[in-house]
């Protein structure tokens, strides 16, 4: 298999589309280099060509279960996500795979979106020599994959430098081991003939030949088969949680334990100071508060208060003489009325002075000069303007004075308590280790709440294991009481036996020679020709045991971060080369760890001497110029990845478009 081409659209840092041409030039230029700073994208282009093999497989997830989803959803670009939240970002590789005497051009595209409800929708495309397949022959195609390079192999060809402690002190990292053997010495070929059996039983004219006792022992095989897969999948899974417990856990001492040691303050002192930011904050808050409501309200006016005034002073000198216009207009009209009226109350002997003082009135309410009105308010607009030169003359000059002053105390406070804060933390060079320990404590509990539900899930499913099992045993007595050794089941069991046998015996042969590989390869980057005197792999447990020159045991946990380095490099070289396989290897910050002299030994000894396609992703600061001109006799391609802080988007450019 090689890898041709990676298309990352809209997926991590990534906003649109980027093609990375990775397949190497010759064979004798099988590297491609690419660099970035951390944060660029150099994580998100390993996992897309390990998101786009697998798909959920590649966490050992089920394909769409909520867990999936969730890690998917985080995947899209969220500067792409803001600009349309259903636009689409997938992953796309492209590779050759030999199938029989031909080469076949392979691509697996899977694309995903969410559409506004938050759902997310995944489309997977399989296309093999220019034609897509359709959904039953893309699912066999990815069985395909999976068969020939399965996940778990993934930690060795997938190489991820950061995890290398991980790997090692896996208390599953031996079963790793085994599977990469089983797989890459063509021994599951043992395996998936028992299944190719077990499926072939579950055919129903098999099932139709089976008397009652051996369809229910059929049924129960089946039953307990699927579950001892379950339960080896909790178990891995246990294994994990209980690493990272463990790692988490002590990791958590060490800083503890240095916390304690330069002290710091204390944990209710520093509440309590806390506290007080808080209200100070909050003090700040309505003041700043109360300030915006009085600029938005009436700054201006208060601004342009003697024009306010003015303008009030006007605006009533206007209602004053509306409102006697519309009394002089209302008396005019109603004037006979009004006159009857007053008559009647007060009899006939009042109806000269009545009518003398009903033009009095007249004389009083006409205005003797015409106004001009500029404003001629609504009475609900004249009782605005009242409310707002009132509001106005409410808050003075002293009232913004007092609350710029009340900001300033807050803001002064704040600070200096801060400044408390941070000077005890930093004296004590505690700050980050404080926040470790809290990242820790968060951490341990989402493990130890994960590890408890595996726990319970698997102590349920052995449960039940046993439970099949003690039914298996009463009736497989039974058959064997009828039919004694002609039960189909019983040949079943004992071709799987068979079988399980010739893996076994196989393994052992081949093992001897892996670790002589491993041996071989170790001690040459190691240029430490006695150091290593050799290497054993237990065919059983597949513990790998260290032998040193004075055979002694040398335990994996004494060798250095680069020795380590060096040791699983050299697993993966004789991988490959006792197996004659030809797989692309992608390494992930292979050199960060490293001193100047396992530096050296990595690229003398591992990529000038690369004869499989082999992808190197490291920090800007991983290879200097110099270490890149002298791998240029093996290096096909370089691309140089940076993050624009500006646009907030990662770009990608060749050595000859960064050159240009």
């Amino acid at each position: 298999m090689i890898i041709t081409q990676l298309e990352i659209n809209n997926f991590g840092p990534f906003k649109g589309r980027h093609t990375f041409l990775i397949k190497p030039a010759t064979n004798k230029q099988p590297v491609v280099i690419v660099m970035g700073h951390n944060g660029a994208g150099k994580t998100t282009f390993l996992e897309a060509i390990q998101l786009g093999l697998y798909g959920a497989f590649s966490w050992g997830l089920k394909n769409m279960s909520p867990r999936y989803q969730s890690i998917i959803k985080q995947k899209c670009n969220r500067k792409a996500y803001n600009e349309n939240p259903e636009c689409e970002f997938s992953v796309a590789v492209s590779f050759t795979w030999r199938n029989g005497r031909s080469i076949d051009q392979c691509k697996l595209e899977r694309s995903w979106w969410i559409n506004l409800e938050g759902k997310l929708y995944e489309s997977t495309v399989v296309i093999r020599n220019g034609t897509q397949l359709e959904e039953k022959d893309a699912f066999e195609f990815q069985e395909k994959i999976r068969s020939f390079l399965p996940p778990s192999l993934t930690e060795f060809f997938l190489f991820d430098g950061e995890r290398i402690d991980y790997i090692l002190r896996n208390a599953d990292f031996s079963s790793i081991l085994k599977d990469g053997a089983i797989n890459m010495f063509g021994l599951d070929l043992a395996t998936r003939l028992k299944k190719d059996l077990l499926t072939a039983f579950n055919k129903n004219q098999f099932r139709n030949t089976l008397s009652k006792d051996e369809a229910q022992l059929f049924d129960i095989n089946k039953s307990i088969e699927e579950k001892q897969e379950l339960y080896n999948q909790y178990i891995t899974q246990i294994s994990k949680y209980e690493l990272q417990k463990e790692e988490m856990t002590t990791q958590r001492e060490l800083l503890f334990g240095e916390f304690k040691l330069h002290g710091g303050l204390l944990a209710d002192e520093q509440r309590e100071l806390e506290q007080q930011i808080k209200e100070l904050e909050l003090s700040r808050s309505r003041a700043n508060e109360s300030i915006k409501a009085a600029v938005a309200e009436t700054l201006p006016f208060k601004m342009m208060y003697p024009l306010l005034n003015k303008a009030l002073a006007r605006i009533e000198e206007e209602k004053r003489a509306r409102d006697k216009e519309r009394a002089y207009e209302t008396v005019i009209q109603q004037g006979d009325i009004i006159l009857s009226k007053w008559n009647q109350e007060v009899g006939n002997d009042h109806v000269e002075a009545n009518s003398q003082f009903f033009n009095f009135l007249i004389s009083q309410l006409k205005n003797d000069k015409k106004i001009n009105y500029i404003f001629d308010l609504s009475e609900a607009e004249f009782r605005k303007i009242q409310y707002i030169f009132e509001l106005t003359q409410s808050i003075s000059s002293e009232e913004y004075a007092r609350w710029f002053k009340e900001i300033d105390r807050c803001t002064s406070m704040i600070q200096t308590i801060r400044k408390r804060l941070e000077t005890s933390v930093k004296e004590n060079s505690l700050e980050e280790t404080w926040s470790a320990i809290q990242g820790i404590d968060s951490s341990l509990i989402e493990t130890q709440s994960m590890l408890k539900e595996v726990q319970e899930s698997a102590n349920i499913l052995l449960a039940e294991i046993t439970q099949l099992n003690t039914e298996k045993e009463k009736v497989v007595q039974r058959i064997n009481e009828v039919q004694k050794d002609e039960s189909v089941i019983n040949l079943a069991d004992k071709i799987s036996s068979m079988m399980e046998e010739y893996q076994h015996q196989s393994l052992e042969k081949q093992v001897v020679h892996l670790g002589e590989e491993i041996k071989l390869h170790f001690t040459k980057m190691l240029q430490k020709r006695d150091y290593i005197r050799s290497v054993i792999i237990d065919s059983n447990s597949f513990d790998l045991t260290l032998i040193g020159k004075d055979g002694d045991t040398i335990p994996s946990h004494l060798l250095s971060a680069g020795e380590r380095q060096l040791l699983l490099l050299a697993i993966i070289k004789s991988f490959l080369s006792v197996s004659g396989r030809e797989l692309p290897l992608v390494l992930d910050t292979l050199m960060g760890r490293l001193d100047l002299k396992h530096r050296e030994a990595i690229i003398n000894r591992f990529l000038m001497n690369a004869d499989l396609q082999t992808i190197v992703l490291a920090t800007d600061s991983e290879f200097s110029r110099n270490e890149i001109d002298r791998l240029n006799n093996v290096v096909s391609k370089v691309y140089h990845i940076s993050y624009n802080e500006d646009s907030g988007v990662t770009e990608v450019k060749s050595e000859e478009e960064t050159n240009v």
